[in-house]
């Protein structure tokens, strides 16, 4: 019965350290403030970020991307432009190169 227990808090353990490992390193949770990804993501919709895609992957145009804007919010936009891209917004219209 003792034996069948630790390994059973053992288990546990294993679990929540694997758990915290993916939260911290690998995937992290946001969910959507606002209607400016609309209607790809919608407002108050989770999503789980791949932090590894950031580290090891390049940036391309119609990336979705998760940045810190200030201390208390994070944004979630689509890339819509490159170095070497010029981007300008003029009389209510975008223009990328």
């Amino acid at each position: 019965m003792k034996k069948e227990l630790l390994e059973w808090i053992i288990s546990i353990a294993v679990a929540f350290v694997i758990l915290f490992i993916v939260g911290k390193f690998i995937v992290t949770p946001y969910t959507i403030k606002g209607e400016s990804m609309d209607p790809t993501l919608k407002d108050g919709e989770r999503v789980a970020v791949n932090i590894i895609g950031y580290k090891t992957g390049g940036l391309e145009k119609g990336n979705v991307v998760v940045f810190h804007a200030n201390k208390n919010d994070d944004y979630v936009k689509r890339v819509i432009g490159v170095p070497g891209d010029k981007v300008e917004y003029k009389n209510d219209t975008l223009y990328v190169n």
